[in-house]
């Protein structure tokens, strides 16, 4: 037969729900360090747990094993024994001591420097190459062209991509970013830019530039391995640098010389 909820159930969850979100408030607008530990406990219980109450368990855990340090280094085995506590929540806590050390060898993992275009081209592109569809990939940098982050601005068809470029800087701000690479495919063995690709790269550079963000390089890469479009290479950077500088509204007209492909 069924199970049938009567009001005082729907008052009793929507209780448990209101104070899960005095929970979550009261943690994000004061320092942990100022919390109870059974507060902590009881937040993280709220993870495993996504229905129900979790504040006396907390209290049963922290009153059990003494600290949230000790819960969490208990054997599994032991945390199952206390009441409301399963195997899914005891593998939870008991884990999180893993989920630490991913984040600081996350946070410590040595990040490329991207200087050249062939740094980019070896670190990105030939694994970028063989995308069957068009993308578009932001490369956000440091000051000294160390990479922050990568965002994927847009991914298309074989022939395009589509994405609205006044969305691009907040991305970057956003990270503190101070110079930026885009990375985009042609699937085909031809990586050269199209009149459109040049004129949606200075829109970017623009837009970034007016937030102080340098865009240093445009790479185009196709599915020839070895093979790959530089617009710092081919000048294209400096005359966009030479265009904003003067404050053009126009449309860009860019002079250089395609490669000969073979």
């Amino acid at each position: 037969m069924g199970k049938y909820f009567t009001n005082e159930n729907n008052k009793l969850k929507n209780l448990h729900e209101g104070h899960r979100k005095r929970l979550r408030s009261r943690l994000n607008n004061i320092s942990w360090l100022n919390c109870e530990e059974y507060e902590i406990m009881e937040y993280l219980l709220t993870f495993p747990r996504t229905r129900g109450d979790t504040n006396e368990i907390a209290h049963r855990l922290i009153n059990n094993f003494g600290s949230v340090s000790n819960v969490i280094d208990a054997p599994v085995e032991k945390l199952t024994k206390i009441e409301g506590v399963g195997e899914v929540t005891a593998t939870f806590l008991h884990n999180i001591p893993n989920l630490f050390l991913i984040y600081k060898n996350s946070k410590n993992k040595e990040k490329p420097t991207l200087s050249t275009p062939q740094q980019v081209f070896d670190y990105f592109g030939k694994v970028f190459n063989h995308f069957p569809n068009e993308e578009l990939h932001l490369l956000l940098l440091d000051i000294n062209n160390k990479l922050i982050n990568t965002k994927v601005i847009a991914r298309g068809d074989a022939n395009k991509v589509n994405f609205l470029p006044q969305e691009i800087p907040s991305q970057a701000v956003l990270v503190g970013a101070k110079r930026a690479i885009l990375l985009h495919n042609h699937p085909d063995k031809n990586p050269t830019p199209s009149d459109e690709d040049i004129q949606v790269t200075y829109q970017l550079f623009s837009s970034l530039a007016a937030c102080g963000i340098d865009l240093i390089e445009h790479l185009i890469v196709c599915q020839d391995d070895e093979n790959y479009f530089s617009f710092a290479t081919n000048g294209i950077i400096t005359q966009f640098f030479n265009i904003y500088k003067n404050n053009s509204t126009v449309k860009v007209n860019i002079n250089f010389n395609p490669p000969k492909l073979d």
